[in-house]
């Protein structure tokens, strides 16, 4: 029972401390749209085709700290359990772009707050057609449907995965993108399924 209220006490004190040395907000909906519309633009969607307004969050996540490690582990990408995809563009010390494991509270906390995103509008070029239905449960025949993007704590680093699904057949991106002098550039991009 001693060790299971020092373990609560610990976590709560990484969790305070963290938020109070970061002090960063999650990103708000106009930045959530802002890179929605790069994507769009950067990897030449079909702007014929609507994208949805609502974001899906697909995260399910309970932060768990992990002694091995030493901190705590990124969330799996979705509650089928497969990882979570920052993993695979880790920062190093010779490259600070991406992800790093002090990023992991900070992805956490976009999870948890993050849950009910819609784009601003007025903010999306009249050229991208929209719709605002249940990013889940739709009747469209051809539609965008993005998941809400995940910022690393400098916001100079984000992932981006959108779905396109139609009648009989649609397909899964990835794409990573990094602020560079103020503007998001792609800098990879991958499907994740196909149908």
């Amino acid at each position: 029972m001693k060790l299971r209220i020092i373990f609560i006490t610990l976590l709560i004190t990484i969790l305070v401390l963290e938020s109070c040395v970061t002090n960063t907000k999650v990103p708000t909906n106009e930045q959530i749209t802002v890179i929605i519309v790069e994507t769009i633009r950067q990897n030449s969607l079909d702007t014929n085709i609507p994208i949805c307004l609502n974001l899906v969050n697909r995260y399910i996540y309970q932060q768990q700290y992990d002694k091995r490690l030493g901190y705590f582990p990124p969330p799996p990408r979705n509650k089928q359990g497969e990882p979570f995809v920052f993993g695979l563009y880790k920062s190093t010390k010779d490259d600070s772009l991406g992800f790093n494991q002090k990023d992991s509270l900070f992805v956490a906390r976009q999870i948890n707050d993050n849950k009910d995103i819609t784009l601003e509008v007025n903010i999306i070029p009249n050229n991208i057609k929209t719709r605002n239905v249940s990013a889940l449960n739709n009747n469209e025949l051809k539609l965008y449907t993005f998941l809400v993007p995940v910022f690393n704590r400098k916001k100079d680093f984000a992932i981006v995965e959108y779905d396109s699904k139609r009648a009989g057949d649609g397909f899964g991106v990835i794409v990573y993108l990094r602020k560079i002098n103020g503007k998001w550039i792609k800098m990879k991009s991958f499907s994740t399924w196909k149908n």
